[in-house]
Protein backbone atom coordinates (compact mmCIF):
# COMPACT_ATOMS: atom_id res chain seq x y z
CA UNK A 1 0.00 0.00 0.00
CA UNK A 2 3.08 2.52 0.67
CA UNK A 3 4.22 1.60 -2.44
CA UNK A 4 0.95 2.28 -4.64
CA UNK A 5 0.66 5.59 -2.69
CA UNK A 6 4.46 6.51 -3.27
CA UNK A 7 4.11 5.96 -6.94
CA UNK A 8 1.06 8.57 -7.69
CA UNK A 9 2.57 10.86 -5.33
CA UNK A 10 5.52 10.79 -8.08
CA UNK A 11 3.01 10.83 -10.76
CA UNK A 12 1.28 13.87 -9.58
CA UNK A 13 4.24 15.67 -8.78
CA UNK A 14 5.03 14.87 -12.53
CA UNK A 15 1.86 16.52 -13.77
CA UNK A 16 2.53 19.29 -11.34
CA UNK A 17 6.16 20.04 -13.22
CA UNK A 18 5.18 19.44 -16.03
CA UNK A 19 2.54 21.82 -16.16
CA UNK A 20 4.90 24.56 -14.59
CA UNK A 21 7.19 24.22 -17.09
CA UNK A 22 4.22 24.43 -20.02
CA UNK A 23 3.26 28.09 -18.35
CA UNK A 24 6.88 28.96 -18.28
CA UNK A 25 6.92 28.09 -21.76
CA UNK A 26 3.94 30.01 -22.66
CA UNK A 27 5.08 32.63 -21.14
CA UNK A 28 8.54 33.16 -22.41
CA UNK A 29 6.56 32.94 -26.06
CA UNK A 30 4.09 35.48 -25.40
CA UNK A 31 6.62 38.04 -24.41
CA UNK A 32 9.00 37.05 -27.81
CA UNK A 33 6.10 37.63 -29.66
CA UNK A 34 5.56 34.38 -30.82
CA UNK A 35 2.49 33.79 -29.78
CA UNK A 36 -1.27 35.58 -28.41
CA UNK A 37 0.30 38.45 -29.93
CA UNK A 38 -2.10 41.55 -31.22
CA UNK A 39 -1.92 44.02 -34.21
CA UNK A 40 -3.03 47.23 -33.71
CA UNK A 41 -5.00 48.19 -36.67
CA UNK A 42 -6.40 51.78 -36.87
CA UNK A 43 -10.05 51.99 -38.32
CA UNK A 44 -10.94 54.72 -40.48
CA UNK A 45 -11.48 57.59 -38.84
CA UNK A 46 -14.75 58.46 -37.14
CA UNK A 47 -17.35 60.70 -39.59
CA UNK A 48 -18.00 64.07 -37.74
CA UNK A 49 -20.94 65.86 -37.22
CA UNK A 50 -22.42 68.67 -38.72
CA UNK A 51 -21.86 72.15 -37.03
CA UNK A 52 -23.34 75.52 -38.02
CA UNK A 53 -21.00 77.88 -36.18
CA UNK A 54 -17.05 75.96 -36.52
CA UNK A 55 -15.15 72.83 -37.63
CA UNK A 56 -17.61 69.43 -37.62
CA UNK A 57 -17.51 67.91 -33.74
CA UNK A 58 -15.20 64.46 -33.89
CA UNK A 59 -17.17 61.31 -32.63
CA UNK A 60 -14.74 58.56 -30.34
CA UNK A 61 -12.09 57.30 -32.59
CA UNK A 62 -12.29 53.87 -32.02
CA UNK A 63 -9.24 51.39 -32.14
CA UNK A 64 -9.72 48.20 -32.84
CA UNK A 65 -7.56 45.46 -31.85
CA UNK A 66 -6.82 42.09 -33.36
CA UNK A 67 -6.37 38.65 -31.32
CA UNK A 68 -3.50 37.17 -33.43
CA UNK A 69 -3.84 33.36 -33.38
CA UNK A 70 -1.74 31.22 -35.66
CA UNK A 71 -4.27 31.24 -38.38
CA UNK A 72 -4.87 35.03 -38.28
CA UNK A 73 -0.81 35.68 -37.66
CA UNK A 74 -0.37 33.56 -40.69
CA UNK A 75 -2.55 36.00 -42.60
CA UNK A 76 -1.09 39.46 -41.18
CA UNK A 77 2.67 37.77 -42.17
CA UNK A 78 1.33 36.41 -45.71
CA UNK A 79 -0.36 39.59 -46.65
CA UNK A 80 2.12 42.07 -45.34
CA UNK A 81 5.25 39.91 -46.77
CA UNK A 82 4.28 40.61 -49.97
CA UNK A 83 5.05 44.11 -49.82
CA UNK A 84 6.31 45.93 -53.25
CA UNK A 85 9.74 46.21 -51.75
CA UNK A 86 13.09 45.30 -53.89
CA UNK A 87 15.76 45.02 -51.96
CA UNK A 88 17.84 47.09 -54.01
CA UNK A 89 15.59 49.95 -53.16
CA UNK A 90 14.63 49.71 -49.41
CA UNK A 91 16.44 46.96 -47.15
CA UNK A 92 13.63 44.57 -45.44
CA UNK A 93 14.43 44.04 -41.83
CA UNK A 94 13.03 40.69 -40.52
CA UNK A 95 11.25 41.68 -37.54
CA UNK A 96 7.66 41.18 -35.99
CA UNK A 97 5.68 44.06 -36.34
CA UNK A 98 2.32 42.96 -34.92
CA UNK A 99 4.37 42.28 -31.52
CA UNK A 100 6.09 46.10 -32.17
CA UNK A 101 2.67 47.57 -32.43
CA UNK A 102 1.14 45.40 -28.98
CA UNK A 103 4.35 47.23 -27.30
CA UNK A 104 6.31 43.72 -26.65
CA UNK A 105 9.76 44.69 -24.72
CA UNK A 106 11.69 42.14 -25.47
CA UNK A 107 11.25 42.48 -29.23
CA UNK A 108 11.47 46.02 -28.83
CA UNK A 109 14.87 45.75 -27.06
CA UNK A 110 16.11 43.28 -29.30
CA UNK A 111 15.78 44.87 -32.89
CA UNK A 112 17.08 48.18 -30.90
CA UNK A 113 20.48 46.66 -29.67
CA UNK A 114 20.20 45.09 -33.61
CA UNK A 115 19.41 48.89 -34.86
CA UNK A 116 22.59 50.40 -32.41
CA UNK A 117 24.90 47.90 -33.45
CA UNK A 118 24.50 48.51 -37.28
CA UNK A 119 24.25 51.81 -36.89
CA UNK A 120 27.98 51.97 -35.93
CA UNK A 121 28.69 49.99 -38.85
CA UNK A 122 27.12 51.88 -41.88
CA UNK A 123 24.53 54.20 -42.71
CA UNK A 124 20.98 52.25 -42.33
CA UNK A 125 19.70 54.60 -45.29
CA UNK A 126 20.49 54.29 -48.83
CA UNK A 127 22.41 57.38 -49.84
CA UNK A 128 20.90 60.00 -52.55
CA UNK A 129 23.40 58.89 -55.35
CA UNK A 130 21.81 55.53 -54.53
CA UNK A 131 18.16 57.04 -55.34
CA UNK A 132 19.56 59.06 -57.88
CA UNK A 133 20.17 55.57 -59.77
CA UNK A 134 16.64 53.66 -58.95
CA UNK A 135 14.52 56.45 -61.81
CA UNK A 136 17.13 55.39 -64.65
CA UNK A 137 14.30 53.25 -65.97
CA UNK A 138 11.10 55.20 -64.69
CA UNK A 139 8.64 51.94 -65.69
CA UNK A 140 10.69 49.33 -64.16
CA UNK A 141 10.80 51.35 -60.90
CA UNK A 142 7.25 52.24 -60.78
CA UNK A 143 6.36 48.29 -61.08
CA UNK A 144 9.31 46.84 -58.49
CA UNK A 145 8.31 49.82 -55.80
CA UNK A 146 4.22 49.10 -56.63
CA UNK A 147 3.21 52.76 -57.17
CA UNK A 148 -0.28 52.32 -57.88
CA UNK A 149 -1.62 52.92 -61.40
CA UNK A 150 -5.13 53.55 -60.43
CA UNK A 151 -7.24 55.00 -58.15
CA UNK A 152 -8.30 52.33 -54.92
CA UNK A 153 -12.11 53.74 -54.65
CA UNK A 154 -15.05 55.42 -56.51
CA UNK A 155 -14.45 57.30 -53.67
CA UNK A 156 -10.97 58.41 -53.63
CA UNK A 157 -11.37 58.69 -57.94
CA UNK A 158 -13.90 61.84 -56.73
CA UNK A 159 -11.50 63.78 -53.94
CA UNK A 160 -8.57 63.75 -55.08
CA UNK A 161 -6.07 65.46 -52.95
CA UNK A 162 -3.06 68.06 -53.53
CA UNK A 163 -0.10 67.57 -51.50
CA UNK A 164 3.30 70.19 -50.91
CA UNK A 165 5.88 68.34 -49.82
CA UNK A 166 8.97 70.77 -48.41
CA UNK A 167 12.28 68.81 -48.01
CA UNK A 168 15.93 68.98 -47.65
CA UNK A 169 17.48 65.61 -46.55
CA UNK A 170 17.19 62.42 -47.34
CA UNK A 171 16.30 61.15 -50.50
CA UNK A 172 15.11 57.67 -49.83
CA UNK A 173 13.31 59.15 -46.73
CA UNK A 174 11.58 61.25 -49.32
CA UNK A 175 10.87 58.80 -51.90
CA UNK A 176 9.51 56.32 -48.61
CA UNK A 177 7.14 58.73 -47.89
CA UNK A 178 6.26 59.63 -51.50
CA UNK A 179 5.12 56.26 -51.98
CA UNK A 180 3.23 56.01 -48.68
CA UNK A 181 0.77 58.66 -49.98
CA UNK A 182 1.01 58.61 -53.88
CA UNK A 183 -2.41 57.80 -55.61
CA UNK A 184 -2.39 58.76 -59.47
CA UNK A 185 -5.11 61.05 -58.89
CA UNK A 186 -3.81 63.30 -56.23
CA UNK A 187 -1.00 65.58 -56.83
CA UNK A 188 2.42 66.39 -55.74
CA UNK A 189 4.24 69.64 -55.52
CA UNK A 190 7.88 69.25 -54.19
CA UNK A 191 10.06 72.17 -52.71
CA UNK A 192 13.67 70.43 -52.09
CA UNK A 193 16.14 73.50 -50.14
CA UNK A 194 17.69 75.54 -52.40
CA UNK A 195 20.88 74.99 -50.43
CA UNK A 196 20.45 71.22 -50.58
CA UNK A 197 23.71 69.30 -51.94
CA UNK A 198 23.67 68.60 -55.67
CA UNK A 199 22.79 65.17 -55.55
CA UNK A 200 19.78 65.29 -53.30
CA UNK A 201 18.45 67.89 -55.89
CA UNK A 202 19.19 64.94 -58.69
CA UNK A 203 17.29 62.27 -56.45
CA UNK A 204 14.74 64.39 -56.17
CA UNK A 205 14.33 65.61 -60.04
CA UNK A 206 14.17 61.86 -60.71
CA UNK A 207 11.38 60.93 -58.75
CA UNK A 208 9.75 63.77 -60.05
CA UNK A 209 10.31 63.08 -63.91
CA UNK A 210 8.71 59.30 -63.24
CA UNK A 211 5.34 60.99 -62.72
CA UNK A 212 2.81 63.13 -64.04
CA UNK A 213 1.28 64.15 -61.10
CA UNK A 214 4.65 65.03 -59.10
CA UNK A 215 6.22 67.97 -60.07
CA UNK A 216 9.32 70.89 -58.12
CA UNK A 217 7.98 74.06 -57.64
CA UNK A 218 8.89 76.72 -59.86
CA UNK A 219 10.52 79.18 -57.41
CA UNK A 220 12.94 77.19 -54.52
CA UNK A 221 13.67 78.98 -51.12
CA UNK A 222 16.37 78.99 -49.12
CA UNK A 223 14.63 77.89 -46.15
CA UNK A 224 15.67 79.40 -42.69
CA UNK A 225 14.67 77.95 -39.79
CA UNK A 226 11.89 80.77 -37.85
CA UNK A 227 12.47 82.67 -41.22
CA UNK A 228 9.74 83.86 -44.03
CA UNK A 229 11.29 81.63 -46.36
CA UNK A 230 9.70 78.53 -45.09
CA UNK A 231 6.18 79.91 -45.22
CA UNK A 232 6.91 80.97 -48.82
CA UNK A 233 7.65 77.28 -49.86
CA UNK A 234 3.80 77.07 -49.16
CA UNK A 235 2.85 79.95 -51.35
CA UNK A 236 4.90 79.19 -54.11
CA UNK A 237 3.28 76.00 -54.42
CA UNK A 238 0.39 76.97 -53.58
CA UNK A 239 0.50 79.46 -57.24
CA UNK A 240 2.11 76.71 -59.25
CA UNK A 241 -0.67 74.00 -57.65
CA UNK A 242 -3.35 76.10 -59.35
CA UNK A 243 -1.47 76.73 -62.53
CA UNK A 244 -0.07 75.11 -65.59
CA UNK A 245 1.62 73.06 -63.43
CA UNK A 246 -1.46 70.85 -61.66
CA UNK A 247 -3.55 71.58 -64.86
CA UNK A 248 -6.11 68.52 -65.22
CA UNK A 249 -5.77 67.90 -61.37
CA UNK A 250 -9.25 69.20 -59.89
CA UNK A 251 -7.97 68.47 -55.98
CA UNK A 252 -10.06 69.45 -53.45
CA UNK A 253 -7.73 69.78 -50.23
CA UNK A 254 -4.41 70.57 -49.96
CA UNK A 255 -1.73 69.28 -46.95
CA UNK A 256 1.91 70.16 -45.94
CA UNK A 257 3.73 67.79 -45.05
CA UNK A 258 8.12 67.84 -44.45
CA UNK A 259 10.15 65.04 -45.58
CA UNK A 260 10.57 63.26 -41.63
CA UNK A 261 6.62 63.21 -41.68
CA UNK A 262 4.51 59.83 -42.33
CA UNK A 263 1.14 58.75 -43.02
CA UNK A 264 -0.74 57.04 -40.11
CA UNK A 265 -3.79 56.68 -42.40
CA UNK A 266 -4.49 55.27 -45.93
CA UNK A 267 -5.91 57.99 -49.05
CA UNK A 268 -9.29 56.36 -48.45
CA UNK A 269 -9.09 57.26 -44.42
CA UNK A 270 -7.34 60.66 -45.15
CA UNK A 271 -10.27 61.16 -47.72
CA UNK A 272 -12.87 60.20 -45.37
CA UNK A 273 -12.27 62.76 -42.79
CA UNK A 274 -11.58 65.55 -45.05
CA UNK A 275 -15.09 64.95 -46.58
CA UNK A 276 -16.09 65.47 -43.20
CA UNK A 277 -14.93 68.65 -42.51
CA UNK A 278 -17.74 69.92 -45.19
CA UNK A 279 -15.27 72.65 -46.78
CA UNK A 280 -13.51 73.83 -43.96
CA UNK A 281 -10.22 74.14 -43.71
CA UNK A 282 -8.45 72.40 -40.82
CA UNK A 283 -6.17 74.51 -38.93
CA UNK A 284 -5.39 74.84 -35.35
CA UNK A 285 -5.92 78.75 -34.24
CA UNK A 286 -5.26 80.07 -30.66
CA UNK A 287 -5.11 83.58 -28.83
CA UNK A 288 -1.25 84.21 -28.18
CA UNK A 289 0.26 83.86 -24.92
CA UNK A 290 2.85 86.42 -24.09
CA UNK A 291 5.63 84.54 -25.38
CA UNK A 292 4.43 83.90 -28.85
CA UNK A 293 3.21 87.56 -29.29
CA UNK A 294 6.80 88.42 -28.96
CA UNK A 295 7.57 86.71 -31.92
CA UNK A 296 5.31 89.61 -33.99
CA UNK A 297 5.57 92.35 -31.43
CA UNK A 298 9.32 93.29 -32.61
CA UNK A 299 10.86 93.02 -36.14
CA UNK A 300 13.07 90.16 -36.71
CA UNK A 301 15.68 90.26 -39.43
CA UNK A 302 17.82 87.21 -40.91
CA UNK A 303 21.82 88.01 -40.52
CA UNK A 304 24.50 85.31 -40.46
CA UNK A 305 21.98 82.83 -41.81
CA UNK A 306 20.00 82.84 -38.19
CA UNK A 307 16.58 84.90 -37.61
CA UNK A 308 17.19 87.47 -34.85
CA UNK A 309 15.04 90.03 -32.84
CA UNK A 310 16.10 93.41 -32.95
CA UNK A 311 14.59 96.82 -31.20
CA UNK A 312 12.14 98.03 -33.74
CA UNK A 313 8.85 97.29 -32.82
CA UNK A 314 6.04 96.23 -35.95
CA UNK A 315 3.10 98.28 -36.31
CA UNK A 316 -0.17 96.78 -36.42
CA UNK A 317 -1.97 94.42 -38.77
CA UNK A 318 -3.00 95.33 -41.77
CA UNK A 319 -6.76 95.79 -42.36
CA UNK A 320 -6.88 95.74 -38.39
CA UNK A 321 -6.79 91.84 -38.43
CA UNK A 322 -6.61 90.21 -34.96
CA UNK A 323 -3.32 88.10 -34.87
CA UNK A 324 -3.71 84.25 -33.44
CA UNK A 325 -1.21 81.50 -33.64
CA UNK A 326 -1.36 77.97 -34.23
CA UNK A 327 0.50 75.14 -36.01
CA UNK A 328 2.16 75.46 -39.38
CA UNK A 329 0.86 72.70 -40.73
CA UNK A 330 -2.96 72.42 -42.28
CA UNK A 331 -5.79 71.00 -44.65
CA UNK A 332 -7.47 73.58 -46.46
CA UNK A 333 -9.61 74.10 -49.39
CA UNK A 334 -8.83 74.99 -52.92
CA UNK A 335 -10.88 78.50 -52.51
CA UNK A 336 -8.77 79.18 -49.29
CA UNK A 337 -5.84 78.70 -52.02
CA UNK A 338 -7.31 80.74 -54.17
CA UNK A 339 -8.04 83.95 -51.61
CA UNK A 340 -4.63 83.39 -50.46
CA UNK A 341 -2.88 84.09 -53.71
CA UNK A 342 -5.65 86.90 -54.87
CA UNK A 343 -7.36 89.04 -51.85
CA UNK A 344 -5.66 92.27 -51.29
CA UNK A 345 -6.12 91.41 -47.07
CA UNK A 346 -4.21 88.11 -47.56
CA UNK A 347 -1.01 89.29 -50.00
CA UNK A 348 -0.88 92.45 -47.62
CA UNK A 349 -0.58 90.62 -44.33
CA UNK A 350 2.19 87.82 -46.14
CA UNK A 351 4.27 90.79 -46.49
CA UNK A 352 3.57 92.22 -43.04
CA UNK A 353 5.13 88.56 -41.33
CA UNK A 354 8.29 88.67 -43.46
CA UNK A 355 9.81 90.53 -39.88
CA UNK A 356 8.48 88.51 -37.59
CA UNK A 357 9.08 85.26 -36.11
CA UNK A 358 7.94 81.78 -37.47
CA UNK A 359 5.70 83.61 -39.34
CA UNK A 360 4.20 80.23 -40.92
CA UNK A 361 2.71 80.14 -37.44
CA UNK A 362 1.00 83.26 -37.43
CA UNK A 363 -0.54 83.34 -41.12
CA UNK A 364 -2.54 80.82 -41.76
CA UNK A 365 -3.94 81.15 -37.99
CA UNK A 366 -5.10 84.49 -38.25
CA UNK A 367 -6.34 84.48 -41.75
CA UNK A 368 -8.70 81.73 -40.70
CA UNK A 369 -10.34 83.45 -38.51
CA UNK A 370 -10.86 86.74 -40.66
CA UNK A 371 -14.10 87.25 -41.56
CA UNK A 372 -15.04 86.40 -45.34
CA UNK A 373 -12.23 83.71 -45.46
CA UNK A 374 -12.81 80.55 -47.70
CA UNK A 375 -13.38 77.61 -45.34
CA UNK A 376 -12.34 79.74 -42.11
CA UNK A 377 -13.95 80.15 -38.92
CA UNK A 378 -15.01 83.97 -37.86
CA UNK A 379 -15.72 83.21 -33.94
CA UNK A 380 -15.05 84.16 -31.07
CA UNK A 381 -13.56 81.86 -29.22
CA UNK A 382 -10.25 82.12 -27.98
CA UNK A 383 -9.03 78.79 -28.93
CA UNK A 384 -9.84 76.35 -32.03
CA UNK A 385 -7.77 73.05 -31.79
CA UNK A 386 -9.99 70.87 -34.55
CA UNK A 387 -8.89 67.33 -35.29
CA UNK A 388 -5.17 67.41 -35.89
CA UNK A 389 -3.20 66.50 -39.33
CA UNK A 390 -0.38 66.26 -38.14
CA UNK A 391 0.49 64.40 -34.76
CA UNK A 392 4.10 65.74 -32.67
CA UNK A 393 5.46 64.72 -29.38
CA UNK A 394 6.60 67.95 -27.51
CA UNK A 395 8.94 67.55 -24.87
CA UNK A 396 7.05 68.38 -21.84
CA UNK A 397 6.98 67.80 -18.07
CA UNK A 398 2.86 67.02 -18.58
CA UNK A 399 3.56 64.64 -21.76
CA UNK A 400 1.17 61.89 -22.81
CA UNK A 401 4.09 59.54 -23.59
CA UNK A 402 7.98 59.26 -22.89
CA UNK A 403 9.90 59.09 -26.01
CA UNK A 404 11.67 56.45 -26.36
CA UNK A 405 13.45 58.25 -29.12
CA UNK A 406 15.62 61.15 -28.88
CA UNK A 407 14.74 65.42 -29.04
CA UNK A 408 15.79 67.35 -31.60
CA UNK A 409 14.39 71.06 -30.74
CA UNK A 410 12.12 69.77 -28.12
CA UNK A 411 10.37 67.10 -30.60
CA UNK A 412 10.70 63.36 -29.95
CA UNK A 413 12.48 61.50 -33.04
CA UNK A 414 10.22 58.31 -32.70
CA UNK A 415 11.89 54.65 -32.32
CA UNK A 416 10.17 51.45 -32.42
CA UNK A 417 9.78 51.90 -29.05
CA UNK A 418 7.24 54.73 -29.72
CA UNK A 419 4.89 53.44 -32.49
CA UNK A 420 2.55 51.43 -30.50
CA UNK A 421 1.86 54.51 -29.07
CA UNK A 422 1.49 56.75 -32.12
CA UNK A 423 -0.15 54.57 -34.22
CA UNK A 424 -3.41 54.93 -31.61
CA UNK A 425 -3.24 58.51 -32.44
CA UNK A 426 -6.35 59.87 -34.61
CA UNK A 427 -3.82 62.07 -36.48
CA UNK A 428 -3.44 62.11 -40.50
CA UNK A 429 0.40 61.92 -40.16
CA UNK A 430 3.19 61.88 -37.31
CA UNK A 431 6.23 63.70 -37.33
CA UNK A 432 9.09 63.26 -36.66
CA UNK A 433 11.02 60.15 -37.98
CA UNK A 434 14.35 59.49 -39.10
CA UNK A 435 15.10 57.27 -41.64
CA UNK A 436 18.79 56.62 -40.94
CA UNK A 437 18.03 56.38 -36.88
CA UNK A 438 15.27 53.68 -37.23
CA UNK A 439 14.10 52.32 -40.48
CA UNK A 440 12.21 49.42 -38.62
CA UNK A 441 9.65 51.98 -37.81
CA UNK A 442 8.70 53.13 -41.27
CA UNK A 443 8.74 49.46 -42.13
CA UNK A 444 6.14 48.66 -40.11
CA UNK A 445 3.96 51.53 -40.55
CA UNK A 446 3.96 50.68 -44.31
CA UNK A 447 3.24 46.96 -43.51
CA UNK A 448 0.20 48.58 -41.47
CA UNK A 449 -0.99 50.47 -44.07
CA UNK A 450 -0.24 48.01 -46.81
CA UNK A 451 -2.92 45.49 -44.64
CA UNK A 452 -5.29 47.86 -44.13
CA UNK A 453 -5.50 48.91 -47.81
CA UNK A 454 -5.98 45.33 -49.00
CA UNK A 455 -8.12 44.61 -46.23
CA UNK A 456 -10.35 47.35 -47.48
CA UNK A 457 -10.02 46.38 -51.03
CA UNK A 458 -11.13 42.84 -50.01
CA UNK A 459 -14.27 44.03 -48.20
CA UNK A 460 -15.18 45.82 -50.89
CA UNK A 461 -15.46 43.00 -53.52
Amino acid sequence: MKKLELITCRKVYSVVILGLLLLAYCFACYHTGLIDTRLVIPQPLARRKNSTDGPPVEDAIRTHVFQIGDTARSLYSDTLGKLPTNPQYHRRWDVNCSAIFAGSERVITSVSKQLLQEQQEQSLMPSDSKVVTWTNDCTLYKKQRGYPTTPNSDEEAGFPLAYILVVHTGAAQVERLLRAIYQPQNVYCLHPDSKSPREFHQAIAGLANCFDNVFIASKLEDVVYAGVTLLLTNINCMKDLTGRSASGHPWRYVMNLCGQDFPLRTNLEIVGQLKAHNGQNEIQSSVPDKRKSRRTEFKFILRNKSIVRTKSRNGPAPHQLKLYSGSAYYAVTRDFVRYILSDPVAIDFLDWTRNTHMPEETYWATLQRAPGVPGGNYRADPQIRPFSVRYVLWYTRASPHKCRGKYIRRVCVFTIGDIHYVQQQPHLFANKFYYDYDPVSLQCLEEALEFRVRHSEESDK
